[in-house]
């Protein structure tokens, strides 16, 4: 029970780590392309609804679904 409390708590402080990261990368939201700025905004959401449903459905989060969304979001970008 508290190994998967750490481990929760290791993936919520991974993902905050990661949205700093990416907002202070597009700091300048306002002076990049369109383009990329759609891209931003997506891989943001993304982030932030693997932290919710990490925080709301714990057991029915599986890497599977990890894997699922980094996929669509790769492929999103490469269709876009």
């Amino acid at each position: 029970m508290l190994e998967d409390f750490l481990q929760f708590l290791g993936f919520i402080f991974l993902d905050i780590i990661e949205i700093m990261l990416t907002l202070k990368l597009f700091s300048f939201v306002s002076a990049i392309p369109l383009r990329l700025k759609n891209i931003f905004y997506l891989s943001l959401s993304m982030v932030l609804f693997q932290v919710v449903f990490w925080a709301f459905f714990p057991d029915h989060f599986i890497l599977d679904v990890v894997m699922l969304a980094q996929f669509l979001f790769f492929a999103l970008i490469a269709l876009y």
